[in-house]
């Protein structure tokens, strides 16, 4: 399901800064698909089907930025379309946890079978 909601781009050659309301696919996080196509009298900072990072400022969202880097190698290496975002949120902080558990613990048993916990112990 796509959910379409309106941003604001930047005009390019008005004389003065100048955004204009427009339709844009939200991708997730702060990525949109800018959709439609400027009006002949306009020329937009970011074009029809541009992918953009906004920033939201005021409660709007205004596109600042487009996004670097080409699609088709994001869809072959990224999975979650979220740029790696998922797994790490999901899994990241309860290994990272894990492997620290488990680094203290091994540790821990060097130093009982080298003799030394017994010396540090009360």
């Amino acid at each position: 399901m796509t959910r379409v909601v309106e941003i604001l781009v930047p005009l390019l050659n008005e004389g003065t800064h100048v955004s204009r309301p427009v339709k844009a696919e939200w991708l997730g996080g702060d990525r949109y698909r800018v959709l439609g196509d400027a009006p002949p009298n306009e020329e937009w900072a970011f074009g029809s089907g541009t992918i953009v990072i906004a920033r939201k400022e005021k409660g709007v969202v205004h596109a600042v930025e487009e996004e670097g880097g080409d699609e088709e190698f994001w869809a072959e290496h990224d999975p979650h379309g979220d740029r790696f975002g998922t797994p790490i949120r999901k899994w990241g902080c309860p290994a990272m946890l894990a492997v620290g558990v488990l680094g203290v613990y091994a540790l821990y048993r060097l130093l009982i079978s080298i003799g030394f916990a017994a010396q540090i112990s009360v």
